[in-house]
């Protein structure tokens, strides 16, 4: 499939958010986009603007969701190997965790530009934006906090041995998820005061993590396990039958009524319906896929394939 590049910039492409209720897509590949570079991390704001970090070419590359495939309009130089990209809210900045470089790159979408750079200890992670504040992770288990108004961190939390993994932000409970790769652990922390609250033992190898819609369950990608969930009222954790350990990437739908799943080793995405707690569908061969999100109204769903590409469900 041809990418469309644009020559006129990024301000031009944004539009009003979604309207649409919720829902989920019918479980079909329908484009696949090429891309250079090791696709690896994905995010998609609320009208539609998406980045894909590719990790090998150190950039991101940057469009909009389209009706039938998304299309992309450029691409940006950030540091050195991002694993993974957040957007804000608005779709205008993007933040990335750059793995060798040891920095959070801050890209102002509109000029296609780093327009900020926060020194990490070691190598970041994961990250993860609100209209305030970007969170990013460290290899060496560390959650900086950066202040978007003034691009500067202002706090950093030591969580557990290893890599800081996945996060999932819950914005109206000023809750933040971390889970922490080897120590087989997610922290629940407080974003007004930046402290931790609870820690939920999970299995070992915990990779992203994902909100439920009603905030009261947290999803869990688990090497060792496949997926778990986290009951956030109870406490209480179980894992979902089925599923194949090596579980990577995850995602929810925003009505609530899929998650999906990677498998990078075994080359699958496993549908899963998760108040039923079952597999519904796998699809399999799809190259390394790495990281899944959803668009606003959960119609599409891109997954980065480390082979080369963007995969559209629908």
């Amino acid at each position: 499939m041809a990418i469309s590049l644009l020559a006129t910039g990024f301000a031009s492409i944004h539009h009003s958010a979604f309207r649409t209720p919720p829902t989920h897509p019918e479980g079909k590949i329908t484009k696949t986009v090429p891309l250079r570079g090791r696709p690896h991390g994905v995010a998609i704001a609320p009208d539609g603007t998406f980045c894909v970090s590719l990790i090998d070419e150190s950039q991101i590359a940057c469009g909009r969701l389209a009706d039938t495939r998304p299309t992309v309009e450029q691409f940006v130089p950030v540091g050195k190997t991002p694993a993974h990209v957040a957007l804000d809210p608005d779709g205008r900045v993007a933040y990335t965790a750059d793995q060798y470089g040891n920095t959070a790159s801050i890209v102002d979408l509109d000029s296609g530009s780093v327009v900020g750079s926060v020194e990490l200890a070691d190598g970041g992670f994961n990250i993860v934006a609100s209209r305030t504040r970007a969170y990013v992770t460290t290899a060496e288990g560390v959650l900086y906090v950066i202040d978007a108004a003034t691009r500067r961190k202002i706090a950093q939390l030591k969580l557990a041995r290893g890599g800081a993994n996945g996060l999932a932000l819950d914005t109206l409970g000023n809750r933040l998820y971390v889970s922490s790769l080897d120590a087989g652990v997610v922290t629940e922390i407080n974003t007004a005061t930046n402290t931790k609250r609870r820690t939920f033992r999970v299995g070992r190898g915990a990779q992203r993590v994902a909100l439920s819609p009603d905030r009261r369950t947290l999803y869990v990608a688990s090497a060792q396990r496949g997926v778990e969930s986290i009951d956030l009222v109870r406490g209480q954790v179980r894992s979902f039958p089925n599923v194949a350990p090596g579980a990577v990437g995850l995602a929810v739908s925003p009505d609530g009524a899929r998650l999906y799943v990677t498998n990078p080793l075994s080359g699958l995405v496993t549908i899963i319906d998760p108040q039923a707690r079952r597999v519904i569908d796998t699809l399999r061969e799809l190259g390394t896929p790495r990281n899944v999100a959803f668009g606003r109204d959960g119609a599409m769903a891109l997954v980065t394939n480390e082979q080369g590409s963007l995969i559209v469900i629908q």
